[in-house]
């Protein structure tokens, strides 16, 4: 329905469950100098929209590029979690998408990923009806803004800053730079650690010892919820 300077490819993929036979065919044949980006679609139509963390943690560039496009067309719903950028830095996760085979030739590529009952996905509780068409137009919309932004512009190289948080707030996304994260890190453990020598007698008594073991066990029970 607009101009365009680029010519769109939309593909439906097969066997992304076995091995990702169908994108792993098309990415062999293809002259990656011609492809300005790949984006994936998943599971939009529900929930918030986000950069999908595999295989690996998000690219900055993509989290930059989709919450660029969101404040663009003025969407809600799109956001960039800290979690879902750490987890896959020290957690290889089994999942992947059909954007990987892309990425292996070289491709700028991301998930766009929706997020959904984690519980429902490929079982048939996984139905047409959970689609809610608002969620769906948003992510019309944001897709549409971003080919506009990538026609304009092709993506940056990638960050050499690999250790960066993600984060939403006032309706937008902020990046926290990996040296920011480092330093508060230190600081956090340095002032852990004047603390502990400042109270090392009542840390060490017994009543100390019991109460350190169950903020662990309460800790440890809570992050992994």
């Amino acid at each position: 329905a607009r101009p365009r300077r680029l010519s769109y490819l939309f593909v439906s993929f097969c066997a992304e469950e076995s091995g990702r036979a169908g994108s792993r065919a098309l990415a062999r044949d293809l002259d990656p100098g011609r492809v300005r980006a790949m984006i994936a679609l998943e599971m939009l139509g529900r929930g918030e929209i986000l950069v999908g963390p595999v295989p690996e943690p998000p690219p900055l560039w993509a989290q930059q590029a989709l919450l660029r496009a969101a404040h663009e067309v003025g969407a809600a719903g799109v956001v960039a979690r800290p979690l879902w950028t750490l987890v896959p830095r020290f957690v290889d996760l089994p999942h992947s998408s059909d954007h990987e085979a892309f990425l292996a030739r070289g491709v700028p590529s991301f998930l766009m990923l929706g997020t959904y009952p984690a519980w429902t996905y490929h079982t048939s509780e996984d139905r047409v009806v959970w689609i809610r068409p608002r969620s769906l137009d948003r992510a019309v919309a944001v897709l549409d803004r971003l080919l506009v932004d990538l026609e304009s512009a092709p993506p940056g190289r990638p960050q050499p800053d690999a250790r960066y948080l993600p984060f939403t707030a006032f309706g937008r996304g902020w990046f926290v730079p990996g040296v920011a994260v480092r330093a508060f890190v230190l600081a956090t453990l340095a002032v852990a650690g004047l603390l502990m020598l400042a109270c090392w007698r009542s840390i060490l008594a017994w009543r100390g010892l019991g109460e350190t073991v169950r903020v662990l066990i309460v800790a440890g029970a809570a992050t992994a919820v």
